[in-house]
């Protein structure tokens, strides 16, 4: 092993599929685009078990509400949630775990002055006799499609309601937060049961998100690369996901998109897509030179033959460059990657292809 001035002993040259084995350590604590939400209040370090756990310490709570003010999700606008996210602990990994009767209601009210009692006037956004959340690594986030999106407004607090009737395997632990500042009142608790009484209430707050689609009637947006994602050098089709954001069908619409900062042919889309549904459309086909970054743009145009009435969703950008592969050198006179910490950034980014 070759010492280089003051740095860390290894090897000059250095082959990243060995290297990929210590990447994993911090991959497995990244969360992939898809599991992270649009919108959210995070940044707790400690740790809960209500209402995710009601089988562990606290196994009598298992009906929980929290509120969170006006404002407080950055950037959120007045639109239907459609996914709910929670953040697990960040000490530790939550286990697989099978909720019997899971229910989650969502409400609002005027104003950051919460009961201490249950609010009243919540809305049933999802049922399910039996659901089970994968197990999930400490800090990431874990997601529940709701049945029936709940129409938000950015202008009044939100109320979120968890219940169930206890876990046939697991238990996860959340988390949580203390707020210091106003509101005094956060979260309020009880159980067991969905029907359970309040058992207390508290300033803990609870690190959660959601997504939002967009109320209007005529919305299409671009929600997600297919491909080429985590790829090796060679010839790939560039497909993306088409959703419908709108209230109505939507029927057809135009892609435009990008490629090297140069425009290429429109994509013309027809066919029927219900609200919040999607649809793969492959744009075209490129060849991917290995160590090239391409960056890609791609945007939907007059969804129904009119103008688009949300277009914070319409746009796709991402930079497309093939997975690392071979021996690379750090830091020398003509060195790949002048640090490791940038060659191990580039290794998280685009992940290794072959030895």
């Amino acid at each position: 092993m070759e010492r280089r001035g003051t740095a860390i002993p290894m090897s000059r040259r250095l082959n990243f599929a060995a290297l990929f084995s210590l990447v994993l350590l911090i991959a497995a604590t990244t969360q992939l685009l898809a599991q992270t939400p649009s919108y959210s209040v995070s940044g707790g370090t400690g740790g809960n078990a209500i209402p995710f756990n009601p089988n562990g310490s606290m196994s009598s709570f298992s009906r929980w509400q929290g509120f969170y003010m006006p404002g407080q999700f950055t950037g959120a606008y007045a639109g239907n949630i459609t996914h709910v996210y929670f953040r697990v602990y960040t000490a530790s990994n939550q286990p697989l775990t099978t909720y019997t009767n899971l229910k989650i209601s969502l409400g609002q009210l005027s104003g950051t002055t919460y009961p201490t009692t249950w609010h009243t006037g919540m809305t049933q956004a999802f049922f399910q006799a039996s659901y089970t959340v994968p197990a999930t690594n400490a800090g990431n986030w874990f997601v529940i499609q709701l049945q029936t999106p709940f129409p938000y407004n950015p202008a009044n607090s939100l109320v979120i309601e968890v219940c169930s009737d206890g876990t046939t395997t697991g238990g996860i632990t959340i988390s949580t937060f203390s707020n210091s500042s106003p509101p005094n009142l956060t979260r309020v608790y009880g159980g067991s049961g969905c029907s359970g009484t309040v058992a207390g209430s508290s300033q803990t707050r609870t690190d959660f998100g959601f997504d939002l689609a967009s109320p209007n009637f005529n919305d299409a947006g671009l929600s997600a690369l297919l491909s080429p994602v985590n790829f090796c050098a060679g010839n790939y089709d560039i497909q993306v996901k088409l959703m419908n954001f709108g209230k109505q069908n939507l029927t057809s619409t135009t892609i435009k998109w990008t490629y090297d900062g140069v425009p290429e042919s429109d994509y013309s889309w027809s066919g029927n897509l219900a609200p919040l549904s999607e649809t793969t459309i492959t744009l075209g086909s490129k060849n991917f030179a290995a160590g090239v970054n391409h960056p890609f743009k791609a945007w939907t145009h007059m969804p129904n033959n009119v103008p688009d009435t949300g277009v914070f969703n319409d746009t796709l950008k991402a930079n497309l460059k093939p997975a690392l592969s071979g021996t690379f050198t750090i830091g020398g006179a003509t060195p790949n990657y002048a640090t490791f910490a940038a060659a191990v950034a580039d290794l998280v980014a685009n992940g290794v292809c072959g030895p």
